[in-house]
C-alpha cells in the first residue's frame, strides 16, 4: 500500500513539474512574441533597405554591404532564438528573408554585382572601344565597373594604366556618378601630371581636376589660409638646403654642449658600428670597411671601427700617436716582414695592440683562429723579449662597452698624460678631413624623410631604443632635433615640400577644408608614401561618399630612398579595408619573350605581388642578347650596328646606366655615326615612365659602382624609411626590371667579361631564355685571403709587385713567379693540386705542397740523400721522399 501511494505520489510530482515546464515555456515563447513583435518594424526596415541595396542598378560595395551589416547584425542574437523556438519560419516572412540574407548575404551580393557588371560591359561596350586610340581590354573593362569604396588596380609594365585611369574617369561621368570637377585625379610628378592633362582634355573634355599630391596639397593650404603661401627654395635646391645646414652648425657652435655633441659623433659614431664577428667572410668585411671609408680624426685609413675608436680617443685627449710604425727593433725575417704594432706613444714608448678576440680568444668566423692565436702569442713574446711596453685591447671590450674605459685605466697606470683637444680644433679638423659636408647631406635627407612619415622625435627616440648601436642612432637624434628646430624657425612664412602634404592633412583632418570630390583616382600608387596615404584617408574621410580607385605596380617601386613604402600596395586592403583588388596583365609594349623574361626575373622576389603577366605580341626569338665585352663603348656600337641591320624605320634607343656618369663618353660621336636612329642615355631611375624600342642596358658589372648598387645609405635613414625588405637587392631588382621593360623590340645587356654583374650570372646561368654573343673571359684571380679582391700588379720602392685589391685591408701578396719574374703564383687544376705561373707565357708548374696554402714542393739535397721540401721552409716544415 505504501509503495503504490508513494508511486501515485511520484506521478502527481512529475505532472506538476511537467505542468509547470509547459507554463514555463509557453510564457517564454509569449515573451519571445512580444520581443519578436516589438522588432517587426525594424525587421521589416533591415529586409526593406538591404531589398533596396540589391535593386538598385548601381554596383554594391562591400563599404555599403558592412554598413548595412553593421547597423542590422543586432537581430542576429534574436533570429537565432525564434529559429530554435520554431517560431517565424513560415516562408515568405519577414523574419525568414532576414535570415536568409544574413546566412547567404556575401553570395547575393556577389551575384547582383556580377549581374550589374555584365550590364555594364554591354551597355558601355561602344564606350570601352573608343574611349583610347585602343580599345580597353576584358580586365581594364573590369577594373572600371567595379565600384568599391576602395579599389586597388595592379598593372604590368606596359598594360595600359593610364588608358584604365582616363576610361574610369569617362565611365563616372557618362554614369553621372559624379560632375567633372568632382573627380580628382592625382599623380607624382609635374611631367606625368601635365600628360595626363592633355590626354583627359582630349579624351574627356575640361573640368576633371588633375593634380600632384604637393599641388593638391597648396591648393587646400591656400583655400584654407586664404593665401598662397610661398615655396621654400631649401625644397628645390638640395645645395642650398645642404648650405643652409651647414649654417645652423656653425651658428651653434658657439654653444659648448653642441659643439661638444657633433665633435663626440664624428669621433665615435660617424662610421655605423658592425663588429667583424657579424660578417662571415673576409670579404664581407672589407666591402663593409671600403664603402665606408673608416678614417680617424688625424686622417689614417685604419683597419676596424675598433682602431678607429681607439685612434680617435688618443687623438681627443692630446696622446700623440703613430698608426703601424715600423717596430723599434728588427725582427722581419725570410718569411715575415717587419712588425708594425696598430699604435706606438712616441712620448712614452708604449705600443697598444688591439686583437679581434673575444673572452674565450674565439676569432671572427672568416679569421683562422689558429694562425691568429698564435700570431698573438708572438707578438707578445717580441714586446717581452725587447723589454717594450705593450697595453692590450680586445674586441670584446667593445661589445661589452668598456674599451674606452678600460684603455684610458691602462694609459693613466702608465702615467701618460691626457691633454684634451679645445673642441673648436676638434671641429676645424673635421672641416679640414672633409667629414662636415657630407653630414649636412644625411642631416638634409633625414630631414625631409622625417617630415614624409608621422612620428615625433621623441617617438624615434623610443624606436631606436631596440636597435642595435643604439647610442649611435641618439647621438644622430641629439643634432638632428636641433637643426630641425633651427631649419623650421628658418622657414618663415615660407613652406616645403612636405608642408604641402603635412598642412593640408591637418585642415582636412580637422575640418578646415571640406573635400568635394566623390572620386579620387591616384596613378603610380607604388610610389605612395605614409603622409600621401594620410591624405587620402583624410579626403576620404571629410566626404564619406567618396571612392579610391588606385593603379600602380609593385614591380616598379623603386623610390624607398625619397620615402615611398611598396607594402601599403601590397597590403592595401590593412591601409585601406574592405577593398578589392583587379589586375591588368595584358601588355601592349613588348612581345611574350620579353614579358616572361622579366616576370621570371622579377618573381625571385617572394614578397612581389604575383601576376600572370601575358603578352598581345608573340615571337620565337628570344628577346634579350648578352653581349660579353671588355669595351663597354665596343659592346655599344655592336648592338646599334644590330639594331641598324634589322631596322626599316627610325628606331629609339635608351641606353640606361645605374649611375649619371655612366653616361658613353663617346656618345655624341654614336648619335652622329647612327643618324638614322634617335639615341638617349638615361639612368635606370629616370627611365620609369619611358618608351622606347631598344634597350641597351650598361654598368652591368660587380666593381665599384655595381648593379645591383654595393653603395649603401647610412643605417641612420633606416629610422625614417620603410623598413628593409629581408630580400637581397630587392629594389636593385625591381631598378633592373624597370630598366629591360622599356623595350618594346629587343634588350642588350653589356656584361663585363671579367667582373659581371650578379643579376649576368644569374641571367646567363642556363636558367633563362637569353642571346649570349661572346665568351665570359677568365675571370681575373680572385684574391685567396678575402676573396672578393682581385690580384693585381702595383709598383713598389723594390719593384714590381703583386697583392689584393683591397688592399691595406687586405694584406695578401702572392709570391712573383721565380721563372719569368712576371706573373704571380696561383693554385691550378680541378683539385688545385698544382701551383702556376699566371702569365699564360710562363710555363712554371710545380706539385702544392699538401701541407700549407700557397708553398709548392722543391727537390732538396739533404744530408743523407735527396728530398722534397716546400718552399716556404721554414715557416712550414713539410717534407716527403722522391717516389
Amino acid at each position: 500500500m505504501d509503495t503504490l501511494l508513494q508511486i501515485a505520489l511520484g506521478f502527481v510530482a512529475v505532472a506538476a513539474c511537467l505542468a509547470a515546464f509547459l507554463v514555463l515555456k509557453k510564457q517564454q515563447r509569449t515573451r519571445l512574441l512580444e520581443k519578436l513583435n516589438a522588432k517587426q518594424q525594424e525587421i521589416t526596415l533591415a529586409v526593406n533597405s538591404f531589398s533596396a541595396l540589391l535593386s538598385s542598378e548601381r554596383y554594391l560595395s562591400k563599404a555599403e554591404y558592412s554598413a548595412w551589416l553593421s547597423k542590422w547584425s543586432y537581430l542576429k542574437p534574436l533570429i537565432e532564438e525564434c529559429e530554435k523556438k520554431s517560431i517565424g519560419k513560415k516562408s515568405g516572412s519577414k523574419l525568414s528573408e532576414l535570415k536568409l540574407i544574413l546566412d547567404n548575404g556575401d553570395s547575393l551580393v556577389r551575384k547582383k554585382n556580377e549581374e550589374c557588371m555584365n550590364n555594364e560591359l554591354r551597355d558601355f561596350k561602344a564606350f570601352f572601344d573608343s574611349v583610347e586610340a585602343r580599345p580597353l581590354t576584358m580586365k581594364q573593362r573590369l577594373a572600371i565597373v567595379t565600384e568599391e569604396k576602395h579599389n586597388m588596380v595592379v598593372a604590368g609594365a606596359g598594360t595600359g594604366k593610364t588608358s584604365t585611369l582616363i576610361g574610369k574617369a569617362g565611365y563616372i561621368l557618362k554614369k553621372g556618378f559624379a560632375e567633372p570637377h568632382e573627380i580628382l585625379l592625382i599623380s607624382f610628378a609635374r611631367k606625368a601630371r601635365d600628360e595626363m592633362a592633355e590626354r583627359a582634355l582630349r579624351r574627356l573634355g575640361n573640368g576633371i581636376a588633375i593634380e600632384t599630391f604637393h599641388s593638391l596639397g597648396l591648393k587646400i593650404v591656400a583655400d584654407v589660409e586664404n593665401r598662397k603661401p610661398s615655396v621654400s627654395e631649401l625644397s628645390t635646391d638640395p645645395v642650398r638646403l645642404r648650405n643652409a645646414i651647414m649654417e645652423h652648425i656653425k651658428k651653434r657652435l658657439g654653444e659648448p654642449e653642441f659643439l661638444k655633441k657633433i665633435n663626440w659623433y664624428f669621433a665615435f659614431y660617424n662610421t655605423p658600428y658592425r663588429s667583424q664577428f657579424g660578417f662571415k667572410s673576409m670579404g664581407e668585411y672589407i666591402d663593409f670597411l671600403r664603402s665606408n671609408q673608416v678614417r680617424s680624426l688625424n686622417g689614417e685609413l685604419v683597419k676596424s671601427l675598433e682602431e678607429c675608436e681607439i685612434a680617435n680617443f688618443l687623438y681627443i685627449n692630446g696622446i700623440g700617436y703613430l698608426y703601424e710604425k715600423d717596430y723599434g727593433v728588427e725582427v722581419a725575417t725570410k718569411t715575415r716582414r717587419q712588425y708594425k704594432p696598430d699604435f706606438f706613444l712616441p712620448e712614452y714608448g708604449i705600443y697598444i695592440e688591439h686583437f679581434g678576440v673575444d673572452r674565450n680568444n674565439m676569432t671572427a668566423p672568416f679569421v683562422d683562429r689558429e694562425r691568429y692565436l698564435e700570431e698573438m702569442g708572438w707578438k707578445r713574446r717580441t714586446h717581452k723579449e725587447n723589454s717594450t711596453r705593450l697595453i692590450e685591447t680586445y674586441s670584446w671590450e667593445k661589445t661589452e662597452g668598456v674599451l674606452l674605459k678600460n684603455l684610458e685605466r691602462n694609459l693613466v697606470s702608465t702615467r701618460v698624460k691626457f691633454a684634451p683637444v679645445q673642441q673648436e680644433q676638434i671641429f676645424d679638423k673635421l672641416n679640414q678631413l672633409g667629414l662636415v659636408h657630407p653630414f649636412t647631406g644625411l642631416l638634409g635627407s633625414f630631414l625631409n624623410l622625417y617630415k614624409s612619415q608621422w612620428k615625433s622625435i621623441s617617438q624615434l627616440r623610443e624606436l631606436v631604443r631596440s636597435f642595435p648601436n643604439r647610442d649611435r642612432y641618439e647621438a644622430f637624434l641629439d643634432i638632428f632635433s636641433e637643426i630641425y628646430e633651427d631649419y623650421e624657425k628658418s622657414l618663415g612664412r615660407e613652406i616645403d615640400f612636405n608642408d604641402m602634404v603635412n598642412k593640408a592633412v591637418q585642415y582636412v583632418s580637422d575640418g578646415s577644408y571640406h573635400s568635394s570630390f566623390k572620386y579620387v583616382l591616384v596613378d603610380e600608387f607604388q610610389d605612395i608614401s605614409h603622409n600621401r596615404s594620410s591624405l587620402l584617408k583624410a579626403l576620404l574621410l571629410s566626404n564619406p561618399s567618396a571612392r579610391l580607385f588606385c593603379v600602380g605596380d609593385d614591380w616598379q617601386s623603386i623610390y624607398r630612398f625619397n620615402g615611398s613604402d611598396v607594402s601599403i600596395m601590397t597590403d592595401f586592403n590593412g591601409h585601406f579595408d574592405l577593398s578589392e583588388r583587379l589586375e591588368l596583365d595584358m601588355t601592349f609594349r613588348f612581345d611574350d619573350k620579353l614579358c616572361d623574361f622579366s616576370s621570371k626575373f622579377i618573381l625571385k622576389n617572394p614578397n612581389q605581388i604575383r601576376k600572370s603577366l601575358i603578352s598581345s605580341k608573340k615571337s620565337k626569338s628570344p628577346a634579350v642578347t648578352l653581349l660579353w665585352s671588355e669595351s663597354i663603348e665596343d659592346a655599344i656600337a655592336e648592338a646599334l650596328g644590330r639594331i641598324r641591320s634589322s631596322e626599316r624605320d627610325r628606331a629609339k634607343v635608351l641606353i640606361i646606366g645605374r649611375y649619371n656618369h655612366q653616361q658613353p663618353t663617346n656618345l655624341a660621336l654614336l648619335q652622329k655615326e647612327f643618324q638614322e636612329m634617335d639615341i638617349e642615355f638615361l639612368t635606370a631611375h629616370s627611365s620609369k615612365g619611358k618608351e622606347s624600342d631598344y634597350v641597351i642596358v650598361i654598368g652591368l658589372t660587380s666593381e665599384g659602382h655595381a648593379f645591383p648598387s654595393r653603395i649603401e645609405d647610412d643605417p641612420v635613414l633606416d629610422v625614417v624609411l620603410a623598413k628593409k625588405e629581408p630580400v637581397p637587392n630587392a629594389e636593385e631588382r625591381r631598378l633592373f626590371y624597370v630598366a629591360v621593360t622599356r623595350a618594346r623590340k629587343h634588350v642588350y645587356l653589356v656584361a663585363s667579361k671579367t667582373n659581371p654583374s650578379a643579376f649576368i650570372s644569374e641571367v646567363g646561368n642556363g636558367e633563362y631564355e637569353v642571346e649570349i654573343e661572346g665568351q665570359k673571359g677568365e675571370l681575373s684571380t680572385m684574391c685567396p685571403g678575402c676573396k672578393t679582391g682581385l690580384i693585381m700588379s702595383r709598383q713598389g720602392r723594390n719593384g714590381d709587385f703583386y697583392s689584393c685589391s683591397n688592399y691595406p685591408y687586405c694584406e695578401y701578396k702572392p709570391r712573383v713567379c721565380p721563372e719569368c719574374g712576371k706573373g704571380f703564383l696561383r693554385k691550378s687544376g680541378m683539385s688545385a693540386s698544382s701551383i702556376i705561373c699566371s702569365n699564360t707565357l710562363c710555363s712554371f708548374k710545380r706539385r702544392k705542397c699538401p701541407r700549407c696554402e700557397y708553398g709548392y714542393l722543391i727537390l732538396r739535397n739533404g744530408k743523407y740523400s735527396q728530398f722534397y721540401g716546400c718552399s716556404n721552409y721554414p715557416t712550414c716544415k713539410y717534407t716527403e721522399k722522391p717516389a
